[in-house]
C-alpha cells in the first residue's frame, strides 16, 4: 500500500491534495493567532468571537466552492467572479475590525 504513494501517476496527485490541505490548515491557523493576539484586541471585541466568525467565513467559502464547481455546471468567468466577490467581502470585513 504505500508503495502506491511514491508511483509516477498517484504521487503528483497525493502531493496536491498534501500541500493544499496544508495551506489551508496554516492558512486558517495563522488568521486565528492574528485575531487572537492583534485584531481582536485593536478592535476591542471579544476574540472568541471573531475566531469563530473567521471560522464561519472559512466553511460558508468551502460551501459556496463546492457548490459551484459540482457538475461543472458554471462558466470559468462566474467562478471567477465569486471569488472576487468572496475577496471583496472579506476586505470590507478586514477594513471593520482593523481600523486603517
Amino acid at each position: 500500500m504505500l508503495k502506491l504513494l511514491f508511483t509516477r501517476r498517484f504521487m503528483p496527485l497525493f502531493m496536491t491534495q498534501f500541500l493544499g490541505a496544508f495551506n489551508d490548515n496554516f492558512f486558517k491557523s495563522a488568521l486565528i493567532m492574528l485575531i487572537t493576539y492583534k485584531i481582536g484586541d485593536a478592535a476591542g471585541i471579544d476574540p472568541r468571537i471573531l475566531v469563530n466568525a473567521a471560522a464561519g467565513v472559512f466553511i460558508v467559502f468551502g460551501l459556496i466552492s463546492s457548490i459551484i464547481f459540482i457538475g461543472e455546471t458554471v462558466t470559468l468567468q462566474a467562478a471567477i467572479g465569486c471569488a472576487l466577490i468572496f475577496i471583496a467581502v472579506l476586505m470590507v470585513e478586514l477594513r471593520h475590525f482593523v481600523k486603517i
